[in-house]
């Protein structure tokens, strides 16, 4: 609920007090203050209107849009328009599209690599015809993942680019074969491997060794209470669910007992696996195995299986803990390809194993 004295500010004589209300209400995005704070932006007072589009950019809320909007086409105050316009880039909506097209052109290097990034991501005809002026704004940037954005989007556009252009793009693409960041890495390897272009053999070797070695398929596990792995799911390289997993404990001792899984999309196909009896003695554990694209590798409709064995097979995770770090929520790993998995179980297309 709104409270009252605040919006009861919004109409007072003291022009300090409704702009400070109008800041306030937005401040503490207090559900239903878009209507009453809007009516501010008609204020004669310049400083009033400011606080007031101070206060809807702070609301984050889609329903500020039009608003901010018609207050940068037509209110005459340049830090009304210029803080409309930031919030309109933050809310990345494609009513503001306009807008967008406008920034690209505004001399402030933040505020045109922001729309020019909104703009790359539309695929609407309107904006189409902008996205090579909002590519090589990015290109010319300084933030590396816009560049190789740029650089990807430029280096396939349909139509011909000048030559130093995509020389440029070329060289932030091999550049970023090097990036600390993995995705990014990733990124330049994909585009340099599929293009037509003249590359020296080297660099073509070292982007398919990225794509080889850093492709990865990804997990994720629920524990219950007692910090146990309860529920887990696998995705493929494309992010669709190909497997989940249930796990069994003894209840008298707590050791796991099976683990079933369950073949999706289907959820019909599921396979127990024991990994210790009811007197708690080992079994020989078994891994799936999965093809290059993180699939489910079968015989006669029936997984793969392969047991126990000495591999190496990168993974990085990440664990949540409830508050205090006292105990695991979930984890997310992400599984990289077996450097030897094939040979040693003798299924020629085995890349990871689960």
């Amino acid at each position: 609920m709104i409270e009252l004295p605040l919006i009861e500010a919004l109409n007072d004589e003291d022009s300090l007090v409704r702009g400070g209300a109008a800041y306030a209400l937005g401040d503490s995005k207090i559900i239903g203050a878009i209507e009453p704070i809007t009516v501010l932006l008609k204020d004669e007072n310049a400083n009033v209107r400011r606080l007031a589009v101070f206060g809807l950019a702070n609301m984050e809320d889609s329903l500020a849009v039009e608003p901010l909007i018609s207050v940068v086409l037509l209110d005459p105050d340049s830090i009304s328009k210029l803080v409309a316009t930031s919030a309109l880039l933050r809310l990345e909506d494609p009513r503001a599209v306009e807008i967008y097209i406008s920034t690209l052109n505004s001399g402030d290097s933040w505020m045109e690599a922001r729309a020019a990034d909104i703009l790359l991501d539309m695929d609407i005809p309107r904006v189409v015809e902008y996205h090579a002026q909002a590519s090589m704004i990015m290109l010319y940037g300084k933030k590396e993942e816009l560049q190789i954005k740029a650089a990807v989007a430029l280096l396939n556009f349909k139509d011909s680019i000048p030559d130093d252009i995509r020389a440029r793009a070329l060289k932030v693409i091999i550049t970023s074969l090097n990036s600390e960041e993995e995705n990014m890495r990733m990124k330049a390897a994909k585009t340099l491997i599929h293009l037509k272009d003249t590359i020296p053999n080297d660099i073509r070797t070292l982007a398919q060794k990225i794509i080889d070695e850093e492709t990865y398929i990804e997990a994720f596990i629920l524990f219950d209470d007692y910090g146990r792995s309860k529920y887990a799911s696998l995705d493929n390289i494309d992010g669709v669910r190909i497997a989940s997993l249930t796990f069994e404990y003894h209840d008298f001792n707590g050791n796991l007992i099976s683990r079933t899984i369950t073949l999706e999309p289907t959820s019909t196909d599921t396979l127990r696996i024991i990994d210790y009896n009811d007197y708690g003695k080992p079994e020989k554990y078994k891994y799936l195995c999965l093809d290059k694209k993180g699939n489910i590798i079968k015989t006669n409709s029936k997984p793969v299986l392969t047991e126990l064995f000495q591999f190496s097979q990168k993974e990085s995770s990440k664990i949540s803990y409830t508050d205090f770090g006292r105990v695991k929520l979930y984890k997310t790993i992400k599984i990289y390809p077996c450097q030897d998995c094939a040979k040693k179980t003798s299924v020629d297309n085995c890349i990871y194993v689960w």
